[in-house]
């Protein structure tokens, strides 16, 4: 349970060489991202407990006990500022928008998570119907994340912007191409635009993808309806 250490002295013919060493206990991962500083007179184990029971929750969409459990470690722990961000992504689970968007707004001044506190602002204000924010999220780069390239895309295709619309599906597929739906779309954008060939392919590859999902069904009976 502790880290090894070594310490090198003299020895010589006369009296007793004496080494002093200590030793470092191993800090668990939940202690390593706290800080032991921040931890000092606390029960870790406790607390990394809660934590796991409250991400738990979130992944079981229990929400409100996840809000619950992340915000009474925030009370003792007011270091684990991140963890505004899994508040933040909880309320906009439950539909709680506003709630949402003050929880990410307690990271606005972090110069760590800023940036994702405005990235996530973004997605809510778009999950309101607010298309202005998908601004924000074209310029998130690396923060973006595949859903919100294709939602991107379908902003585009909505509005019957097609090219602007395929160069986000593109993006969506690139970040996972095993991910059906941007090729699904993909093929729509191609029948749109005459392509007959292009979305043949598209449609095929969302079959060898996914041939049970709903796109998948749809794209076997295009496939099979186009010359």
């Amino acid at each position: 349970g502790y880290q090894g250490g070594r310490v090198v002295t003299p020895v010589t013919q006369q009296g007793a060489a004496t080494a002093n060493f200590n030793l470092n206990r191993v800090l668990s991962p939940f202690e390593r991202l706290v800080g032991r500083e921040a931890l000092e007179g606390l029960d870790a184990a406790a607390l990394e407990a809660d934590l796991t029971a409250a991400d738990d929750a979130f992944d079981a969409q229990n929400y409100e006990a996840a809000i619950a459990g992340y915000t009474q470690l925030l009370s003792v722990l007011p270091s684990m500022a991140y963890l505004h961000l899994n508040v933040g992504n909880a309320h906009r689970g439950n539909g709680d928008y506003e709630a949402a968007i003050a929880a990410y707004e307690q990271l606005a001044g972090d110069p760590d998570r800023g940036e994702q506190a405005r990235v996530e602002i973004a997605r809510t204000r778009l999950a309101m119907g607010d298309l202005s924010a998908a601004a924000d999220i074209a310029t998130a780069g690396a923060n973006a994340s595949r859903e919100d390239l294709f939602n991107l895309g379908e902003i585009d295709f909505a509005r019957g912007e097609l090219e602007t619309a395929t160069g986000w599906y593109e993006k969506a597929a690139a970040i996972d191409p095993n991910w059906e739906k941007p090729w699904f779309k993909l093929a729509l954008v191609s029948l749109n635009l005459g392509d007959f060939e292009t979305a043949k392919q598209h449609f095929q590859k969302v079959i060898d993808i996914a041939p049970s999902s709903e796109d998948g069904v749809q794209a076997q009976a295009t496939l099979s309806a186009l010359p």
